[in-house]
């Protein structure tokens, strides 16, 4: 049996207190709480916790309409049907005016009128909840379209989005605008994607987005792009139809080649990861732009799309850590995520940075100011320290402000610079 609707009945009228009591309490679905006044109701331990009030109009000290302005200012939406014999007009629309759920009228048959009673409880209660619920989804959704925010902009592949009927740019993030040499997506927004390509492979691009429309697979193409001031640099592009705001559009991820070429192993590596998770990869570019409808599908994109990052991803609050993506785990020299979830972040950070990185901290939680990229160095689990790039940006859970952070093992480059600096010593 469904549990019951707690309900504060008030009027003056005890006789008909009873005879409501008995009447709502015997459909099973209600349980009532009295009382003989609305200043009694007021101060009454029962009202905190009902689900809706059921009053009287006339009554003394304070009538049903004063009533509902109080519990108004006091308890917010909390449902409020006034139930009353006085059936005046001006009554019925300072009533709906002031928040009152609905309006009843006494009289006529018992039965008939409280039946009917009962139903409007139901239903205002039943109003309440879904508005409660839809909020909280609301809530729930913004948080996630952060998440999915922070990690994309934290992604170093450029990711930009096109209007397929007008071929416009709808989307540039962080790293997109960093290889183009721009300072914000409104340098691009608006603006037609060709004129970005190089114009010896814009012929290449127009004949990949054609074949995009009956291959099932993304493949890299290899092409030219032009900065913001003209300058050609050579990227890889893979390519996903999807819908951005609600239009049909075309999602690119380019990854510079130059970088690649200056660091061949480690974007190799990173790369043949990508490849490998493929499949997972434009499900989950497909989830992420439906995410403002759909928070579930969103969570469960965010959670794939980190876990096959080349980079290593956690987040941590109150100085524990709450997540810790696959590549994580393995620099952090970890088999298992309960391992590390739950423990102190400090822990990881060797000893001679934590007054650095708590400098750090405080500007990014409390000043909310941007920190950059910067060279730590981290603990495994083994107490061997690693040399390591680090970025943070603030990162919201449950309402609450923690960091989410994504970090890679730089220990062969500060090798090859230590090599180098003493080759230049000598």
């Amino acid at each position: 049996m469904p549990d019951r609707i707690r309900v504060l009945y008030v009027d003056d009228e005890p006789d008909l207190l009873e005879i409501g009591k008995l009447f709502l309490e015997d459909e099973e679905r209600f349980r009532i709480d009295t009382a003989l006044s609305a200043p009694d109701a007021l101060n009454s331990d029962t009202l905190p916790a009902c689900e809706a009030i059921v009053s009287d109009y006339q009554m003394p000290d304070m009538n049903g309409i004063e009533f509902l302005k109080t519990v108004r200012k006091q308890h917010g939406d909390l449902p409020f049907i006034l139930f009353t014999g006085k059936g005046r007009e001006e009554v019925v629309i300072e009533a709906i005016n002031n928040g009152a759920d609905f309006y009843l009228q006494k009289g006529g048959d018992p039965k008939a009128q409280f039946a009917e009673l009962a139903h409007k409880i139901r239903q205002a209660v039943a109003r309440r909840k879904a508005e409660c619920s839809r909020v909280k989804a609301e809530q729930d959704l913004r948080e996630s379209e952060e998440k999915f925010r922070s990690l994309i902009d934290l992604t170093p592949i450029g990711i930009m989005v096109q209007d397929i009927a007008t071929g416009t740019i709808q989307y540039v993030n962080m790293e997109g605008l960093r290889l183009a040499g721009a300072k914000s997506v409104d340098d691009f927004r608006g603006k037609d994607a060709l004129t970005y390509i190089h114009p010896d492979d814009r012929q290449l691009v127009l004949e990949s987005v054609r074949r995009r429309e009956t291959e099932t697979a993304a493949n890299p193409v290899a092409m030219r792009l032009l900065t913001i001031d003209g300058r050609p640099y050579p990227v890889e592009v893979m390519s996903k139809p999807i819908h951005f705001g609600g239009v049909p559009a075309i999602m690119l991820l380019f990854q510079d080649l130059t970088a690649r070429k200056q660091a061949e192993d480690e974007l190799r590596a990173a790369y043949e990861q990508i490849a490998a998770s493929e499949g997972e990869l434009r499900s989950n570019l497909d989830e992420m732009v439906r995410a403002q409808k759909e928070r579930e599908k969103s969570e469960r994109n965010f959670q794939t799309l980190v876990d096959i990052a080349p980079d290593g991803i956690y987040t941590h609050l109150n100085d524990r850590f709450l997540y810790l993506n696959q590549t994580a785990l393995r620099l952090f020299g970890a088999s298992r995520a309960d391992q590390l979830v739950g423990t102190n972040v400090w822990d990881r950070i060797h000893p001679s940075f934590h007054s650095i990185v708590r400098e750090r901290v405080k500007r990014l939680t409390v000043d909310e100011e941007p920190v950059g990229q910067f060279d730590e160095i981290y603990v495994r689990l083994d107490g061997s320290p690693f040399d390591v790039g680090v970025t943070a940006v603030p990162y919201l859970h449950e309402g609450q402000n923690g960091t989410l952070v994504m970090f890679r093992d730089i220990t062969e480059r500060k090798k090859r610079e230590k090599s180098c600096s003493q080759g230049q010593g000598s």
